[in-house]
């Protein structure tokens, strides 16, 4: 039975009921709101088909957005980790020292970063600690992997030379002389357990 005739049918057997509208009107309005239905279908379907010709995949939702994963780096400081598992520091600005420390323990470096201003008229530079430095320090921290690239100082560590229960301490003052220039001098060293806070010379 085509459209025409089940319209006609219907037609012949709701005539004698009393519509608000024309029987002919509410029919062809019905055919007029399917022909819309069928026209937004084929756009929409010609539009996915254009999209993944396209090789654009339409992004499908299926759970709570994962969260980022938290920074490995600052404008003053950056912590990489390279493939064969070696950790290169660059160090651009003294500051967020404790941050720093969590970054390098995240990535495999049980260390204690500490930044030091020293005075115009300190005699001396260096911490009041006796904790002894471990000869292991030039395999974890070869002096050919510790280099300035033009804004911060760079080393390379090798998390895997470290014995267990070991930990990298970096002490790095940064000096004010008598004309109001800034230089720095870094102080590392391996140790066992964790580092003993730097208490500065007098």
């Amino acid at each position: 039975m085509s459209s025409d005739d089940l319209y006609s049918l219907v037609r012949d057997e709701f005539e004698p009921m009393r519509l608000r509208h024309p029987l002919e009107d509410i029919a062809a309005r019905g055919r007029k709101l399917r022909r819309r239905r069928r026209a937004a279908t084929a756009v929409a379907a010609v539009g996915l088909t254009a999209a993944l010709a396209a090789g654009v995949v339409p992004a499908l939702r299926t759970g709570p957005a994962s969260k980022p994963p938290a920074p490995m780096e600052l404008a003053a400081w950056s912590v990489d980790t390279l493939p064969g598992g070696s950790v290169v520091l660059t160090i651009r600005q003294l500051t967020h020292p404790e941050e720093l420390s969590a970054a390098l323990k995240k990535a495999g470096v049980p260390a204690l970063v500490e930044f030091k201003s020293v005075g115009a008229n300190a005699r001396v530079v260096g911490c009041e600690d006796d904790q002894p430095a471990l000869p292991q320090l030039t395999k974890v921290m070869p002096l050919g992997g510790q280099r300035s690239d033009g804004s911060g100082r760079v080393f390379t560590i090798h998390p895997a030379a470290m014995p267990p229960g070991t930990s990298l301490h970096f002490v790095i003052f940064e000096e004010v002389s008598d004309s109001g220039t800034t230089d720095r001098s870094v102080h590392t060293g391996l140790v066992q357990g964790d580092p003993v806070p730097c208490r500065q010379l007098e």
